[in-house]
């Protein structure tokens, strides 16, 4: 599992592209997409650093209902 903070490290810090993340981490794009929109929604709210801290320390939340049982 891949956590937030290394998403937004290669985002912010070395400029990679949502796509580049992808690639390199071997994950879906949706996820980068999902947690970079969170981490730029964060930065424009009240309280950014408690918000960020958030959702730096909030577990995934994942929807099983659909996953199909071997």
């Amino acid at each position: 599992m891949v956590d937030k903070q290394t998403i937004i490290h290669l985002y912010r810090s070395r400029g990679l592209s949502k796509r580049a993340i992808a690639r390199e981490l071997d994950i879906s794009r949706k996820t980068v997409h999902k947690v970079i929109q969170e981490y730029e929604s964060t930065l424009s709210s009240d309280t950014p650093s408690v918000s960020l801290e958030t959702i730096l320390t909030t577990a995934p939340r994942y929807d099983s209902s659909n996953v199909a049982v071997e």
